[in-house]
């Protein structure tokens, strides 16, 4: 006889099961020793704000359900007083939806060096240090911020998965165990391990690291294996090993969904923070540094393995990288936007591009910023393929494209147009084989190109867009005098602190500059000449079309074309209609001028077409 419907008398009343995790931790794929997945304060039973309650009501919440905590590492503890998971974000981080809170006042030591003592962010110290005070500060709103830890309640929601496993008596009285709830043990993974889910792929928290690790399909699997496995052994269950199969694993995966009415919490990754071996680093609008302890608190899913010193000179390696080919205004662009891909964002949505002679190193320094990174972090862009089916699925989870030896056509590719999207903060729909969803990726890739040539831009009549996007930067001089085979990886083993000093100075740089990189009088002048070789029609209107301010002087549509098209300036292809098109949008975007007048009359008396108050340059008045 089988009964689907017994609880045992140890299973979730007064005390809930102890899963053994005292001296296995769940392995993630790291060596040892495994990383912890727990928080060493498991928070009490209330609701995380983010303008709303997140896991449900309050009372979801009973006694029953509050008198243990439970850690990964199979510990228990008693119920004692906590901040219920709504810890506010780690002092001076930016979040996705608080980019405006106050920054936090620790800038620098006396001597003006970054700070780098280590801030601890427990809770043991949230009601005796003077920095704890500040996490919980009128500087943050705690309705912008998502807590990394599920609330205590949420344990209650096993009781609806039903009974943790089937049981069946014999003639002779003994039990015998003859299956598990999926569901059940679906749920408890995802607690027990605290996983959130992103974008489809769960991840856990790994302390040893500092990083929230995306679970590979094995890495969760194993996972489950060792909660089940535990789980058995502590309730005295002789059949797991048998029941814990492969099989039954995979469809515990897939039962694992969030729970309802879950808010992905890496939407809320704070965008001002640099994670380091040694810690994470948070760079306030002032451009203050400050170096912070390892949190899951700061969302962080990849990290810099190099530790942050900011003492590191790094003026030996800006000689060897740039030696006398790049200027100094040119090298600073470049530090600043070294400093934006290690915040794995484009905040100042703006494209990279690096034009110069051969040989003059214009690649290694790209090199060197993907080494910091990682190969995890970064992909190969292929203008001409952005239009494609599957190209932006390539760029899930990276935060760096990078487009190297490109020929002097890369920025007038189909689909160059869609790098205004890939760095303007759009929403874009991918597409994967073999698979029928379409999941989004944000456009807030930062992209980096490289030529030895100037790349001509595919305008499209949109000039002031990517007038506001390229920074182009000059590689001009002579070849080194030595030739060293690999020397970013030279350059990697012989300054990695340095280096990454360099970073963040020029992350701090680039924050104190409103998160822009200002383009100094030669990079504007680069820009203007990028689009008015590109741009044709604009280039003809802003050089050769004058303001005059006269009513008495009027621009005919029609002299305006044919003074186009009888100039040096390269037309191009097309019907008039279509040049005169291109006439009109220059003229909105040189002058503001959005439509001509279609009343003014020309010497025969009929009305036609023109601007008042312009005039060609030939034909200025004494």
């Amino acid at each position: 006889m089988t009964n689907t419907n017994k609880l045992r008398p140890d299973e979730f009343g007064d005390n809930q099961p102890d899963l053994g995790f005292d001296n296995v931790q769940p392995d993630l794929g790291f060596d040892d020793p495994q990383p912890s997945l727990g928080f060493d304060d498991v928070e009490e039973d209330e609701d995380i704000e983010a303008g709303g309650p997140l896991y449900g009501d309050e009372e979801d919440s009973t006694d029953e359900w509050k008198s243990v905590d439970f850690h990964v590492d199979g510990s228990e503890t008693e119920d004692e007083e906590s901040d219920g998971g709504n810890t506010p974000p780690p002092q001076g981080s930016d979040t996705a939806s608080s980019s405006d809170a106050p920054e936090s006042e620790n800038p620098r030591s006396a001597n003006g060096e970054p700070s780098t003592e280590l801030i601890t962010l427990t809770s043991e110290n949230s009601e005796d240090s003077e920095e704890a005070e500040t996490f919980s500060s009128s500087d943050f709103d705690e309705s912008d911020w998502i807590s990394p830890k599920y609330p205590e309640s949420l344990w209650k929601s096993l009781e609806g998965m039903g009974q943790a496993f089937c049981e069946e008596w014999k003639k002779d009285g003994s039990v015998r165990v003859t299956g598990f709830n999926t569901a059940f043990f679906a749920r408890l993974v995802v607690l027990v391990a605290n996983l959130h889910q992103h974008h489809g792929d769960w991840y856990a928290y790994s302390e040893s690291v500092g990083t929230w690790h995306r679970l590979s399909n094995a890495e969760l699997l194993n996972m489950i294996h060792r909660c089940v496995m535990n789980y058995g052994k502590t309730n005295g269950i002789t059949e797991i090993v048998k029941l814990c199969s492969a099989r039954f694993c995979s469809d515990v995966a897939r039962f694992m969904i969030p729970f309802p009415d879950y808010v992905d919490i890496f939407d809320h990754v704070p965008k001002n923070v640099v994670n380091v071996q040694n810690g994470t680093i948070v760079i306030a609008k002032d451009g203050s540094i400050t170096l912070h302890e390892h949190s899951p608190e700061f969302l962080c899913r990849s990290v810099i393995s190099i530790d942050y010193d900011p003492t590191a000179d790094y003026s030996a390696f800006v000689h060897e990288v740039f030696r006398d080919v790049v200027t100094p205004e040119d090298q600073e662009a470049i530090q600043q936007y070294a400093g934006q891909c290690a915040f794995g964002w484009n905040m100042s949505q703006s494209i990279l591009i690096i034009c110069g002679e051969a040989g003059t190193g214009k690649s290694v320094i790209v090199k060197v910023i993907e080494g910091v990174l990682g190969r995890g972090a970064y992909e190969g862009l292929r203008t001409n393929m952005l239009d494609q089916r599957f190209e932006l699925s390539r760029f899930e989870g990276k935060s760096l494209l990078v487009a190297s030896d490109q020929y002097s056509d890369a920025l007038m590719q189909r689909g160059a147009h869609m790098l205004k999207s890939l760095t303007g903060d759009d929403d874009l729909t991918t597409e994967r084989k073999c698979e029928n969803e379409h999941p989004m990726i944000n456009g807030e890739f930062n992209v980096i190109i490289v030529s030895n040539s100037d790349l001509p831009l595919s305008t499209d009549g949109d000039t002031k867009a990517w007038t506001r996007r390229i920074r182009p930067v000059d590689y001009r001089g002579g070849l080194p005098k030595t030739l060293i085979r690999r020397f970013p990886n030279v350059l990697l083993r012989k300054y990695p602190e340095q280096i990454l000093n360099w970073i963040v100075e020029g992350a701090a740089a680039l924050r104190r500059n409103g998160d822009s990189i200002i383009p100094h009088p030669e990079m504007l002048r680069r820009i203007e000449s990028l689009i008015q070789e590109s741009d044709a029609a604009y280039a003809f209107v802003r050089n050769c079309v004058i303001r005059t301010g006269n009513r008495e002087d009027v621009l005919f549509s029609t002299a305006l074309y044919n003074a186009f098209t009888g100039s040096s300036y390269f037309v191009g292809s097309g019907s008039k209609q279509v040049i005169q098109t291109k006439l009109k949008k220059a003229m909105k975007d040189v002058h503001g001028v959005n439509e001509p007048s279609h009343d003014v009359k020309g010497s025969d008396g009929k009305a036609k077409y023109g601007y008042v108050g312009f005039c060609l340059e030939k034909d200025r008045p004494e």
